[in-house]
């Protein structure tokens, strides 16, 4: 054989070798010689004999979705000389002629501009599209920083076409990443001709973009600050723009792609990044709860853009499209409760959950009180309630971590009482009513069935989590069996096998990693089995499974940190939000000489004190969701200078006296933020 003959079979026995190991560039390929296609006939073959019998045939085997790189070796050079060509661009030097022809080539070639930003010379793979995070970083904020940059190559709309045009393929999709991370460059029209050709993707390529997204969580936090500039700028240019056009239905897919995307992520990003007010305001949330209860399209079936402060106004919403169409003549769900027996009065009424209308508003009556529930009085007794729940003497939940209310594994009281914690639980959340408890974020996780991990332990467990992250030893040298010391409810302690003769286990290093897995099943799952079973069908009962209606469609679609918020609240307080939104009655105006001196005062005080009138005024002890802006209180004007402040919680109305002394008005202020606990309050 001639040494061209050699060269040429030398040339495809590497071809058909990465065709077979590898595949090709095709996301639906048929040649039963490509490893990426479902007709494949040499697995488990010795692929380089394989290969050297099809090299032997030239290229009549050769698959003709090879990838370009391969197929065009030149290709890699360009781009090796392009990168260079990108920094000097990113960075803004001083560009050479052919620094400027490499740069147009790459923005006219598809094949070329597809695979910039390569972070090694392989081959693209459905697993792995090859992004280089610090080049992608560098190549944004570029970009980000002048887009006029790109606006020069008139080629560039066509080469978004070109791309948009290909059939499915690795390349095809590593293009239209690359076009997603372009900030401020497209026009409205590319941006949305690009989304529908996503929102289209097949399964294959869905797997894809979620694998590429998965890798590189960067890619996907500039990918998500690009579509949201791109939103807002395309609902701004078409203000006319139906809130059910096909565009916005598109846009919404993409979103929730993208969120479904990060929730492979070890530590997904949370749920608030994805939120798009502008879109929001587009959309009516009574129309919303109409279309999801008639099983016609809905934005509640793609929430991911949908801010929390949406969901709870559809939440709302569809409580009251409930209680128009009535339960047997009721319109509402009342508990009538004794303020000094709240607990035991709000237990007997819900102890039969399964028969009442929990889809209804709740509406609560003090006895012996004539006021009327406006939102006020349901969100005292939800405030009440809540810290009554987790009084110590009650002894159902223990405070760990510091701040978080985790289940008694030693409560010994009838069990029944978790299901009604979890029943009130559901309520505050389907009436969108803050508890004053905090419960870790794994709980939440725990109710809409998401895996947990060793982070998660972190919360009721720090210490442990610490120390097994940071161990970098022998682990014999702990000196620990497969059990664990748990103190009963008089103090003694007593041990627990982790696994049947787990005493009799030791830990090393063979076995540390079951050891761990099975310490982080006994704290989050065994250990509080029972309570947690309670607490849960208390409150799926209230939010999913009444036999009537379920008590909104929306609420089981948030995810865990909403559902968490919901129900918990925000630790968040924005006080110039809170200050912006106050209404002043009686004589008081805010350039009134005493509401000069009280936010003069008010911004001196530290967070801690904040907090504490925040409660004396509210009743509140978190931000709702929305943040302060939704808690509008009003100041009103009291002559009677001799009094102290005070406040109607229900109507949050704070009751300021006249005083014309600064130090006095401090020194009473300071009084009442010592007795947030009902001093004043009415």
């Amino acid at each position: 054989m001639s040494d061209e003959g050699d060269a040429n079979i030398d040339k495809y026995y590497q071809l058909y070798l990465a065709q077979l190991t590898s595949g090709c560039d095709s996301l639906t390929c048929t040649s039963r010689h490509c490893r990426s296609s479902p007709n494949f006939e040499h697995r488990d073959k010795q692929l380089q004999i394989i290969a050297l019998e099809l090299a032997e045939d030239d290229s009549e085997h050769l698959c003709k979705h090879l990838s370009p790189l391969l197929t065009n070796p030149k290709n890699i050079e360009f781009l090796a000389k392009d990168a260079i060509s990108f920094q000097k661009l990113i960075r803004q030097q001083h560009l050479s002629d052919e620094d400027l022809n490499n740069i147009q080539l790459s923005f006219t070639h598809v094949d070329i501009f597809c695979h910039i930003l390569l972070g090694d010379d392989g081959i693209i793979t459905p697993n792995n599209l090859l992004f280089d995070d610090s080049m992608i970083d560098d190549f944004y904020k570029g970009i980000k920083r002048n887009p006029k940059i790109l606006s020069e190559y008139k080629d560039f709309p066509q080469l978004i076409d070109m791309i948009l045009a290909k059939p499915p393929s690795l390349t095809k999709i590593r293009g239209i990443i690359l076009l997603l991370l372009l900030y401020g460059v497209h026009t409205c029209k590319n941006y949305i001709n690009i989304y529908h050709t996503v929102a289209a993707f097949q399964q294959i390529e869905i797997y894809v973009l979620f694998a590429a997204l998965s890798n590189h969580p960067l890619l996907l936090s500039h990918i998500l600050e690009t579509t949201h500039a791109f939103i807002r700028k395309y609902l701004i240019d078409n203000p006319d723009e139906h809130p059910h056009s096909t565009s916005m239905h598109v846009i919404a897919a993409v979103m929730q792609m993208f969120y479904t995307a990060n929730l492979n992520f070890d530590v997904p990003l949370p749920s608030n990044v994805f939120y798009n007010e502008k879109f929001c305001d587009k959309l009516d949330p009574r129309c919303e709860a109409e279309l999801i209860n008639i099983t016609s399209f809905s934005y509640i079936i793609m929430p991911a853009i949908l801010s929390l402060t949406f969901k709870t106004r559809t939440i709302e919403q569809e409580r009251v499209l409930k209680s128009i169409v009535g339960n047997f003549g009721r319109r509402n769900l009342d508990i009538r409760v004794r303020r000094d027996k709240i607990l035991e009065d709000a237990f007997m009424q819900l102890r039969n959950s399964r028969s009442l209308p929990f889809e209804l508003p709740i509406k609560i009556h003090f006895e012996g009180e004539t006021g009327k529930d406006d939102g006020g009085l349901s969100r005292e007794f939800f405030g009440l309630i809540s810290q009554q729940m987790i009084d110590p003497s009650f002894s159902m939940f223990t405070v760990v971590n510091g701040s978080y209310h985790w289940f008694n594994i030693m409560f010994k009281g009838d069990p029944g009482y978790f299901k009604f914690v979890g029943t009130i639980v559901g309520l505050a959340a389907v009436n969108s009513y803050n508890l004053n408890v905090q419960f870790p974020s794994l709980l939440f996780k725990k109710l809409v069935g998401k895996k947990l991990i060793l982070d998660d332990l972190a919360e009721i467990d720090p210490a442990f989590v610490q120390q097994v992250k940071t161990f970098d030893g022998d682990w014999a040298e702990w000196g620990l069996s497969f059990e664990v010391s748990v103190q009963d409810i008089d103090g003694t302690l007593k041990s627990i096998e982790l696994k049947k003769g787990g005493s009799d286990i030791a830990l090393t290093n063979d076995n540390y990693k079951e050891y761990i897995q099975l310490y982080m099943e006994y704290y989050m799952i065994t250990s509080i089995e029972i309570p947690y079973q309670y607490f849960e069908r208390g409150f799926k009962e209230v939010v999913e499974n009444n036999d009537k209606m379920k008590a909104s469609e929306t609420l089981k679609c948030l995810s865990y940190d909403e559902l968490q918020e919901l129900v918990c609240g925000s630790q968040k307080f924005d006080w110039s939000e809170f200050k912006r939104n106050v209404k002043y009655s009686g004589q008081y105006t805010p350039t009134s000489k005493t509401i000069q001196m009280f936010w003069k005062i008010f911004e001196e005080f530290d967070e801690k004190q904040k907090r504490n009138l925040l409660t004396f005024i509210t009743s509140l002890t978190v931000a709702p969701v929305g943040g302060l802006k939704n808690v509008p209180i009003t100041i009103e004007y009291s002559g009677e200078v001799a009094k102290f402040p005070s406040s109607h919680t229900c109507n949050l109305l704070f009751v300021l006296p006249d005083y014309k002394d600064e130090q006095k008005l401090r020194d009473n202020l300071l009084i009442c933020l010592q007795n947030t606990e009902g001093f004043g309050a009415i």
